[in-house]
């Protein structure tokens, strides 16, 4: 399904909503219609009422707002995924013009995982919260806890290209491609300028020899910068944490949540 279609249906449902809402009104104005003590006078399709009409209307304002409820839940199902493609686009462009210009900035940085990577994982347990009923707050909650898995699994992953054992993927794979990942950023921040120079000079020329890959490696290292990696993520998963042991839903379903997230901590490849 195109972006075309996709705000096709969105403005269908909209307008389908309108309109129920306008029929949810008329039925909770007529359910305020009490009548008197002889309302089972009063007859309705030509036979004598039982009910007091009231009833009725009640019953049906509350058909039409489920109705409303379950098109809004739609609706922002269709607002979630479009934003993921536009995310997920935004994402890379950004990341290639971040290697292009050679900018090393955290904030950008963290901008360009929480849109490549962390929005799909923000997106699957919203909608997945949002059909299973949950309301406004525990929504919220769930788009955390997404937002976090995303960005430290992208953290980890990153601290990969530090290690020399097989992981998955080959070393310095990512700074050969010109990303400059947290590690780096942080050590190229807190290292002294001259040794911080060699380093951005290897990364401006695009100097990437087995023997450069190596030096900036040993570089992010040892000025603390997968240390610094490795706090970032503690830090979002303690709050991710807080948030599971927050739900009183079931302890097993709990449970899951909290080895997931030990598995994020603890996963080596």
């Amino acid at each position: 399904m195109d972006k075309r279609e996709y705000l096709s249906r969105y403005h269908e449902a909209e307008k389908k909503i309108k309109k129920l809402q306008a029929l949810h009104d008329e039925y909770d104005r007529l359910s305020f219609n009490v009548p008197g003590c002889n309302f089972d006078q009063i007859r309705v399709s030509g036979t004598r009422n039982l009910e007091a009409p009231f009833v009725k209307w009640i019953h049906k304002a509350m058909e039409v707002q489920y109705e409303i409820d379950e098109l809004t839940n739609n609706l922002e199902i269709i607002r979630i995924i479009s934003k993921l493609g536009q995310n997920l686009a935004e994402g890379e462009l950004t990341q290639f013009n971040l290697a292009k210009d050679i900018i090393i900035n955290e904030e950008d940085y963290f901008n360009v995982i929480d849109k490549k990577t962390a929005s799909l994982l923000c997106a699957s347990l919203a909608i997945g919260a949002i059909t299973g009923g949950a309301n406004e707050e525990l929504v919220s909650q769930f788009v955390r806890i997404g937002t976090i898995l995303g960005l430290c699994y992208q953290i980890k992953d990153d601290i990969f290209d530090y290690f020399t054992f097989d992981v998955g993927k080959p070393t310095g794979n990512d700074i050969k491609e010109g990303k400059v990942t947290l590690p780096l950023i942080y050590a190229l921040k807190n290292s002294p300028k001259e040794l911080s120079d060699v380093i951005m000079q290897i990364i401006e020329s695009r100097d990437y020899t087995e023997e450069n890959i190596a030096k900036i490696l040993s570089f992010a290292i040892e000025y603390k910068g997968v240390e610094y990696a490795y706090k970032r993520m503690e830090t979002m998963l303690e709050e991710a944490e807080e948030i599971v042991s927050s739900f009183t839903f079931d302890s097993d379903i709990k449970m899951y949540m909290m080895l997931f997230l030990k598995y994020l901590r603890d996963r080596s490849f």
